[in-house]
């Protein structure tokens, strides 16, 4: 059993560490790139929630995001300058439903009514024809925030193609 294990050469010893360091740092990459994804996704449904529902939000109107944008910086929270956080808003009104393509992994950290339909906001999902988990699983949030600024869905759907 210990033979398996034991490279025969010094470059096989190589070969197997650097295969599997390349492996398992590809996954780790990946797994940041869906964190930061969700993140992202989540700020837009929150404020989007709280433009719907929240109690005071008549008390912060047009300036929502500068404002929201201030405390947030003031509380070291890092990448959500007032575009960032009106690319999040975009990002979840785009895909409404992308936490539904989520592993049970990352779906302990959302909301169960985030996962459970839409919890009351009733938005259509665009006639894109990409699916959720394609996205996540295939973009980076990089390009899915160039996705985002694409107004048309046909252009967004060819883009991804």
């Amino acid at each position: 059993m210990e033979d398996e294990i034991v490279q025969k050469s010094f470059d096989g010893l190589v070969r197997s560490i650097q295969q599997i360091h390349d492996e398992l740092a590809a996954q780790a990459s990946r797994a940041v790139n869906v964190s930061l994804t969700l993140r992202n996704w989540l700020i837009g449904r929150y404020i989007v929630e709280y433009e719907l529902k929240g109690e005071d939000r008549a008390q912060y109107g047009e300036a929502l995001l500068e404002n929201l944008s201030s405390e947030l910086k003031r509380l070291s929270v890092s990448a959500c300058g007032r575009r960032e956080l009106y690319r999040y808003v975009r990002f979840y009104q785009t895909y409404p439903r992308i936490v539904g393509s989520l592993t049970p992994q990352f779906q302990h950290i959302v909301p169960k009514q985030f996962i459970q339909g839409l919890g009351g906001v009733a938005l259509e999902e665009n006639s894109s024809q990409i699916e959720p988990k394609e996205i996540v699983e295939r973009l980076s949030y990089t390009h899915i925030e160039q996705l985002v600024g694409i107004e048309n869905d046909t252009k967004r759907a060819f883009v991804i193609n």
